[in-house]
């Protein structure tokens, strides 16, 4: 990690049925993890990894298990609905299909959306917390499957980098995770 003065460490788990992200402080003795939660979403700790875009794909109408609602409830726009997005990038498929249209999209854009809604999150529960809170001091780490081509993890760090999490004078190495050695470093301690 190239800056040292980074204080707070946010995971996220970029799961292919959920996503979900947890926060620590380097400075805690104890290193004791929070579950961040997603509000107005039954206070979930993860919630479904899907989005639902406007028709011009540039404005977000939902994420996470809003879209079960919003898909449920009767609507006279035009939306599209993006879910199964990690399987994607696991099959090597960079132009995602909408699942209630014709329409295609770039998966790491859908990706980059879907990343900076939880990165709005997490911020607002830290900043509801921790009001001395700067967005500069945190490091982002997002889990990544192992077995991923480069280009697919490529993908993610385009996607990170575009959503804010990854600045320019950043090492996008240190943000990610391998998903069998998060996992170990979680069993460890």
């Amino acid at each position: 990690m190239k800056n040292n003065n980074k204080d707070i460490i946010v995971g996220i788990d970029f799961g292919t049925s959920g996503i979900g992200f947890a926060y620590g402080f380097l400075n805690d003795p104890n290193r004791k993890l929070y579950l961040g939660h997603f509000d107005g979403q039954e206070k979930a700790s993860k919630i479904s990894t899907e989005i639902i875009l406007d028709d011009d794909l540039k404005k977000v109408i939902c994420f996470g298990n809003d879209c079960k609602k919003h898909l449920c409830s009767i609507t006279t726009e035009k939306f599209h609905h993006f879910n199964k997005i990690k399987m994607n990038l696991y099959k090597k498929i960079y132009a995602i299909k909408v699942s209630n249209s014709k329409k295609e999209a770039d998966i790491e854009y859908i990706i980059q959306l879907l990343l900076f809604e939880v990165k709005k999150k997490a911020i607002e529960q830290l900043k509801f917390t921790y009001h001395y809170l700067k967005e500069e001091n945190i490091h982002w780490i997002i889990t990544v499957p192992a077995i991923w081509d480069n280009k697919s993890k490529q993908t993610m760090i385009n996607a990170s980098q575009k959503a804010g999490l990854i600045r320019d004078d950043d090492d996008p190495s240190n943000f990610f995770a391998l998903e069998p050695e998060a996992a170990a470093i979680y069993y460890s301690n």
